[in-house]
């Protein structure tokens, strides 16, 4: 997960149980989300790609979220920022 805006309460809903669909942890980069199972704070640049590149999926409210994601060819989701 990388984003730094709030996340609704049914984008959530459905993140969860996506994760647990998949046995996957959810793992908020760069942002705390209270909702996920890890936080990883104060990522160095070349952190945030290997973690990027590694993870199964994507969500993200970001633009550059969006495009690391196509470029590593990972399933992805991108919420709307206001």
């Amino acid at each position: 997960l990388y984003g730094y805006t709030t996340v609704s309460p049914e984008f959530v809903d459905q993140i969860k149980r996506y994760a647990k669909r998949h046995e996957l942890k959810i793992v908020s980069c760069g942002y705390r989300h209270e909702w996920a199972d890890a936080e990883v704070m104060n990522l160095i640049p070349m952190e945030w790609l290997v973690r990027l590149r590694s993870a199964y999926s994507v969500i993200t409210t970001t633009f550059h979220g969006t495009l690391y994601a196509l470029k590593f060819n990972k399933p992805f989701i991108t919420i709307a920022n206001k």
